[in-house]
Formats: structure tokens, sequence, C-alpha cells
């Protein structure tokens, strides 16, 4: 089997050379650190790999970030390269998981503008919003608009970022007018304007009337604005109840949970709330949600040191995780 490794060398050019290797097992698409280093150690002893397989090639970018541990991409391809393009967001996405989002912003500026997909550009717009770069992350969102009229999160990134409702519903206009069955869509931008100028009054009652309608009935997104809208005005029993709605349609949602373990840990469920939290750990552990619910559970069972280390454990995986935050300063 053909192994191709392509890696970063001497500033951001790239180095591309081959070696034959047996197959190597990987589940997923990232390696770091020690699995790394394993992965590496096995390869210089064939007898470790099964007999390779005479159809299929498997590609290994190896990424170096400048002061950071080394990793792998791990992609499968018949015999090709993939396009030095679509390496270079690879490369980005690894930097993103590594917490070196500037190194991300670089590789992915480096692509030149007519040949960055909707992915790249969607990357690109989150980086900028993160970065606290909003003109330059409207931009990017706006092109990925006009490639994919149809792109939700892009909508939601430009509503985010204080573009009017108005200005966004008018670079979908066309595609409404041609696609049978979008009349919703001018209605969720609506709702989502709503949310994002903190008119929660007239959020919820749009988002209301759109759950009404078939196309939209138990929608989980729908839903989960829902239960978080009620909760910012203090109706914390349909809060309660959308949250329930939503994770029994979705058995592997997160986001909102901790406002929902919140919740719960208020009411006195203290038993929903381990469950809860061991529920989303077991999902994952890579997300503030579950470190504030078993936080939440730790401080309503007035164990203090504990609660405060998960809430301190939330924040470094979310820095914006407004739940992690109210949890660490209760103490």
């Amino acid at each position: 089997m053909i192994v191709t490794l392509l890696g970063l060398r001497g500033g951001r050019s790239l180095d591309v050379f081959e070696v034959k290797l047996c197959a190597v097992p990987c589940e997923g698409q990232y390696l770091f650190g020690k699995a790394l280093d394993d992965i590496l150690e096995k390869a210089a002893d064939k007898k470790h790999f099964p007999p390779p397989s005479s159809s299929d090639a498997v590609g290994v970018t190896r990424v170096h970030p400048f002061g950071g541990q080394s990793c792998f991409l791990m992609f499968w391809c018949l015999q090709s390269l993939p396009s030095e393009i679509e390496v270079k967001y690879k490369m980005a996405e690894c930097f993103t998981m590594l917490k070196q989002d500037k190194d991300a912003v670089a590789i992915l500026d480096g692509i030149p503008s007519r040949q960055r997909t909707p992915k790249i550009n969607m990357m690109l717009a989150n980086l900028y919003k993160k970065a606290g770069q909003e003109r330059s992350a409207v931009t990017s969102y706006k092109e990925v608009l006009r490639q994919c009229p149809l792109a939700l999160d892009a909508i939601l990134g430009l509503l985010s970022l204080s573009v009017k409702g108005a200005e966004v519903a008018s670079m979908t206009l066309n595609v409404i007018q041609s696609i049978p069955n979008l009349d919703w869509l001018s209605a969720w931008i609506k709702a989502y304007a709503f949310v994002h100028t903190g008119d929660n009054t007239r959020a919820i009652n749009t988002i209301c009337s759109l759950e009404k309608k078939s196309l939209l009935r138990d929608n989980v997104d729908l839903l989960g604005s829902l239960a978080d809208l009620y909760f910012r005005v203090g109706d914390n029993k349909n809060a309660i109840l959308k949250f329930e709605q939503a994770q029994m349609l979705d058995p592997y949602l997160i986001k909102g949970m901790d406002i929902y373990g919140y919740l719960l840990a208020r009411e006195g469920r203290l038993e929903d709330v381990e469950n809860l939290g061991c529920r989303l750990f077991n999902i994952s552990d890579q997300h503030a949600e579950p470190w504030v619910v078993s936080g939440c559970h730790s401080f309503y069972t007035k164990r203090h040191s504990r609660a405060l280390y998960l809430g301190a454990k939330a924040i470094q995986l979310n820095s914006n995780s407004v739940q992690a935050l109210l949890l660490k300063g209760r103490h």
C-alpha cells in the first residue's frame, strides 16, 4: 500500500512524498499526541499490520502546527492525491482543533478567493467572527450565501453580526421564489432576526407559528431555540418542556443541555440531572455542556469544590459558555 505524506516544511510550503507501508488502522479522521506516536512506531514494523489491500490507498496528511503538537489527518482515496485546496482545508480544521486559529486563518487566507468553496468561506467566516473581525466575517458569510443561498448557518452568522433581517432575506429571495415549499424561510429569517435583536416575545410568537407548520413540526433546532427563549423571559416551565421534547427527538443533542440541566437542578430533580450528565459524557466530553450539567449536580448537592473544578473545565472547553461562567462565579 502506498501512503502519501503531505507535511509542512520551512513555514507553510507543502512537502509531498510517498512511502510504502502496510495498512494503518485508524478510527475517525484525526490522530493527536500519543495515538500519533503509536501509529508512527507501528508503521516502522510491518508485522503489526494486516496484509495491504490491492485496491485502496490511504492518504495521510501530517501537520506540524507552529509551537504545537503534530497530528495526522486520515482520508481514504483511490490511488490519487487530494487537491492542494482540500489539503489546506484539512490543515485548517486540524489547527482549529489544536486551538491555533491564527494558523488556520493564515492557511485559508492563502487560498485565492475565486478558488474558495462554500465550506472554506464558512470556516473563514466563523474564525473571523471568533477573532472579532466582524467586517471580514460578514463578507465571508455573504460569499457563502452567494454560492449557497440556503446555507442556514451563514444566515444565522449574518444575523448574529447585526446584519438586518431584511437584507439577509433579500439574498435568498430568488431561491425562495424558484423552489416550491420554501415559504417558511422568510418567517424563519424574521424569527432569528428577532432572536438576535433581543426581541424575545416576538421571536417566541414567530417560532411558535413556524412550529405549527407541517414541514417544521418537531424540528429539534426550533425546539431548542424556543426553549432558550422561554428561559430568557423567565418561563422555566415551558423551557423545560421544550428541552424535553428536543432531547426525546434527538438523544444525541448537546446544545442547550447546560441550561436544561441547570433548570432541572433548580427544580430539585437531581437524579434527572445526574442521568443527563452521564448521558452527555457518553456522547462527548469535548463540549462544555456535560461538565456544566455535572457541575450543577455537584453544586446543588453541596459538593462545591467539585462544582468549581467542573465549571473551570467547562470554561477551558468553551470560554464563552455563560452557564459555565455562572457556575464558577457562584463560589
